[in-house]
């Protein structure tokens, strides 16, 4: 799967909210091969995770997941932000992950 000139937001009220692209809340399941080029994910509230690969996995796997020019942003107390995968809960596996002139901020 391949993203170009994309934009993924959450301002969601509940907790554990995953924006994403790939998958905003992988359960036990896997996002393979994805690219991400020129892309933007970004959260606001507490507990939102936002991730390129995944926002939130959950015993998931993420694998190849390529950034390029990309930017994750958290602004929520307790968020978390990143590329492979923004927060990893219960025994998941990420492997193989690039990213190219990409920012995290948290």
């Amino acid at each position: 799967m391949t993203a170009l000139n994309c934009t993924v937001k959450s301002s969601a009220n509940r907790s554990y909210t995953g924006a994403g692209i790939g998958a905003g809340y992988l359960f036990q399941g896997a996002v393979n091969n994805m690219a991400a080029v020129n892309c933007n994910v970004a959260t606001k509230r507490g507990f939102a995770h936002a991730g390129i690969g995944a926002g939130i996995s959950n015993g998931g796997i993420v694998n190849n997941t390529m950034a390029v020019n990309c930017h994750v942003a958290i602004m929520g107390e307790f968020a978390n932000a990143g590329i492979g995968v923004g927060f990893q809960h219960d025994k998941g596996t990420v492997t193989d992950t690039t990213a190219l002139n990409c920012t995290v901020i948290t």
